[in-house]
């Protein structure tokens, strides 16, 4: 009984390895497609790498300057528009340079703003510092308020006090 007991548990670690490792493989293929799928996805429009670093830095200095992610309307076609950079560059440069894209992009800048209006502690209301960040509702802000931070608005207030 003992022996049987033993091959048993022998076999078990041992599928329970293999099931391990070929997680570990698939997870490793879907990241490799996704990857080729972005490279091809731009295969037309290969900007050089300075090229996207510069794109960055335009959207970054456009953004401190004009804080126009704070308009819930803003899109990306405003801002192609605005920086003289069309949308395609835009959005290669996001993906490529900060593995994001617009929305996110835009969103992760609203959420900063949202923490920033937290820790003045005027605004007591999270509904308002939501539109003042550029949230078109409650929802969304909560929404991506936790993806990124990991806490809730009314968590970050007592995490921060």
């Amino acid at each position: 009984i003992n022996m049987r007991f033993i091959y048993y548990c022998l076999m078990l670690v041992i599928f329970v390895y293999v099931i391990h490792i070929r997680f570990a493989i698939f997870f490793e293929i879907q990241k490799l497609v996704i990857e080729l799928k972005n490279e091809e996805k731009y295969k037309n429009y290969e900007l050089k790498s300075d090229e996207m670093e510069e794109i960055i830095t335009s959207i970054q200095s456009y953004f401190k300057i004009k804080k126009r992610y704070l308009d819930a309307e803003f899109n990306l076609d405003m801002l192609s528009s605005e920086i003289k950079i069309s949308k395609v560059k835009i959005s290669q440069a996001l993906n490529v340079q900060l593995k994001t894209n617009f929305y996110q992009y835009i969103n992760s800048l609203r959420v900063e703003e949202a923490k920033r209006l937290i820790d003045l502690k005027q605004h007591f209301n999270f509904v308002t510092i939501g539109y003042e960040s550029g949230f078109k509702n409650k929802s969304t802000f909560y929404k991506y308020f936790k993806q990124i931070t990991g806490a809730t608005p009314s968590d970050y207030r007592k995490i921060i006090e």
